[in-house]
């Protein structure tokens, strides 16, 4: 059994699927920006209904970004974990991949903030730009969540054909650790501590 991870779409995702690559049982619920708070304990219970252990688990299927900092974050530490505690196999899938393996029409964007937005206008998967929402034309956008474009002559095509993705991803080439990717730079500061003697 495989295990596939989506915190990126709003509302996130979670499956289980066979070596045939059929899915088994999935779930949505609202995870984003709880997934501290949510992520474990849905995958516990998705994995209980199915009478899965970790153990049982042969791999790990997880988009990695380009997502929020904390999202993303959160989400690869998680996966890491469970990797290393049941040495279970790791496939990172970045949201452009997620776009191309299901063959979403283009372009396709994912919002980052309010007011950006990441936009694919090829089919490359890694070739991506941060622009603002107010730079974007008119038109049909694939994209993995609501966006707000606040142009009445665009629409939003939901790309969220999760079984075509999951009929496509590459169980080819584990990796040891997944490595989030991240939109923007960390915006962290570090402030100097005076020790007060």
């Amino acid at each position: 059994m495989y295990l596939f991870v989506d915190t990126i779409s709003n509302p996130c995702y979670l499956a289980v699927f066979d070596e045939s690559r059929t899915i088994i049982d999935g779930l949505f619920w609202e995870g984003q920006r709880k997934e501290f708070d949510t992520l474990i304990e849905t995958i516990d219970a998705l994995l209980k209904k199915n009478n899965i252990s970790y153990k049982q688990l042969s791999g790990i299927c997880s988009i990695t970004g380009p997502g929020s900092f904390t999202g993303t974050r959160v989400t690869t530490l998680v996966m890491n974990a469970i990797a290393y505690a049941f040495e279970t196999r790791l496939y990172p899938l970045s949201v452009g991949d997620f776009f191309h393996l299901q063959k979403s029409p283009l372009p396709w964007i994912t919002p980052i903030t309010k007011k950006e937005v990441l936009l694919w206008t090829e089919d490359e998967p890694n070739n991506y730009i941060l622009t603002e929402l107010s730079w974007l034309e008119d038109g049909e956008y694939s994209s993995v969540t609501t966006v707000d474009l606040n142009m009445p002559k665009s629409t939003i095509r939901k790309a969220k054909n999760y079984a075509a993705v999951i009929a496509w991803i590459t169980l080819d080439h584990p990796v040891i650790r997944m490595q989030s990717i991240y939109a923007k730079e960390p915006n962290i500061t570090l402030k100097a501590q005076h020790a007060i003697f």
